[in-house]
């Protein structure tokens, strides 16, 4: 009987945390399958915390980081997932690129794929800021009110 090969090692940095309503993201290195998998039960995690209201999170990448294609197929559809559970952005904060277009590019048009609105952002003031007017705009929507 053929021997079923060992799943791959995880590769790269992922820290998943949470303040109020926004979760912040820190990776680093290349993603594979793998680490997507750890960040799904992770992010589990902090939805749970949240207790289901609208959130937004704040993805802070550093350096040049892609994804293997399984890890970028996993990941959008793990992130479309999350719009039913409240997602309503991504502020995304390149840090210490050297291939920031390119950067752009490949993390604009996962989140397009995926259906969240998002932006790219220089520090965390601007994504909290940006991410609490989604935030707003969402319950507004909900509520039917318009927001202050």
């Amino acid at each position: 009987m053929p021997q079923q090969p060992a799943s791959s090692p995880e590769h790269g940095y992922c820290q998943v945390e949470h303040q109020a309503n926004i979760i912040r993201i820190s990776v680093a290195e290349g993603i594979n399958k793998e680490l997507i998998l750890r960040y799904q039960q992770e992010i589990a995690r902090e939805l749970t915390a949240l207790g289901g209201g609208h959130w937004g999170v704040h993805l802070v990448i550093n350096g040049d980081v892609l994804m293997t294609p399984e890890a970028t197929e996993r990941l959008i559809l793990e992130t479309s997932r999350h719009v039913a559970l409240g997602r309503c952005g991504t502020a995304i904060e390149l840090v210490n690129g050297r291939a920031t277009s390119l950067i752009q590019r490949f993390w604009g048009q996962l989140y397009q794929q995926a259906g969240i609105p998002y932006c790219f952002v220089s520090n965390r003031q601007e994504a909290e800021v940006w991410l609490k007017q989604q935030i707003a705009a969402a319950d507004s929507r909900r509520t039917g009110c318009s927001p202050e």
